[in-house]
């Protein structure tokens, strides 16, 4: 195994212990709170700490899941580089981007090398350090499952410790600055889930990957399009489906670019991307 593989498994562990212990943490901070939340005994006071202690479960879950899931890998014969190939042929090749130097196969449109895992990625989006590997094409609808439980349990989570914080009536550094500390980190977190839910959720709609988004200037397919352009597109319903749907009961694509890329209506209005606004 590469090494830097190892670190990124070696952060999926560490990225589930501490998530455990930082709500460990916040229900031992917010102790006073809990106390008057459980002596009122109301039944809503009661199921609101079962949706998140479910939540939290379901947040574990969903990490589990996407840590054990694999971006998809191509099926040889679309990848396998001819026999009668010369060494000057497979040069010009990698030179363009064509051939991947490491597994020495062909490389399809919107696959990438990644130097973590030592193998290439269809429709690859970006490698994961705290999940300990890549989102492709088979797996990103398991990532963004992910960050759509954790922003709404981190929500609960983060309301849960502003309210002990305005419990404590009596100033002491040991429960309301500690209380205030912990609601600063959960407000941070829940915004950096919430972002990180809000970009993906763009990708999927669009049909794009944080790899085409961050380097469109230099990808050989994108780079002569006109900016409002998003060659893969192929309409919103249409584009979820492919991601959540079909990706995941299928070989990942061999992707062409369409005839047609350069007409901004080919697929109805884009409300998301035109010739005259753009979201990213």
């Amino acid at each position: 195994m590469h090494p830097d593989a190892s670190r990124a498994s070696l952060g999926a562990v560490w990225f589930f212990i501490i998530v455990q212990l930082v709500f460990l943490v916040e229900l031992i901070v917010c102790d006073n709170w809990l106390k008057q939340l459980l002596t009122h005994s109301t039944t809503a006071s009661y199921v609101w700490l079962c949706v998140l202690v479910v939540s939290l479960f379901v947040t574990n879950a969903c990490y589990y899941k996407v840590w054990h899931s694999s971006p998809g890998m191509h099926a040889i014969s679309d990848v396998a580089l001819p026999d009668d190939i010369t060494e000057e042929e497979f040069e010009e090749g990698v030179l363009a981007k064509e051939i991947c130097p490491e597994c020495r196969l062909m490389r399809p449109m919107r696959t990438k090398h990644c130097y973590d895992c030592e193998v290439c990625v269809p429709k690859f989006d970006h490698h994961c350090f705290w999940i300990g590997g890549c989102v492709g094409e088979c797996n990103h609808h398991v990532f963004w499952m992910f960050l759509l439980v954790a922003t709404i349990t981190l929500s609960q989570a983060t309301i849960l410790t502003w309210s002990a914080v305005h419990i404590t009536s009596k100033w002491t550094f040991l429960t309301n600055c500690v209380q205030l500390l912990m609601a600063c980190i959960m407000t941070c977190c829940v915004l950096f889930a919430g972002t990180l839910l809000g970009v993906h959720s763009y990708l999927i709609v669009t049909n794009q990957t944080t790899w085409e988004l961050m380097k469109r200037h230099s990808l050989p397919y994108m780079r002569d399009l006109p900016h409002y352009i998003v060659p893969f597109d192929e309409g919103i319903k249409q584009n979820v489906v492919l991601t959540c749907c079909d990706a995941p009961k299928r070989p990942p694509r061999v992707w062409r670019i369409p005839e047609d890329v350069e007409d901004p209506d080919r697929n109805g209005f884009n409300w998301l991307n035109n010739r005259y606004w753009s979201c990213c």
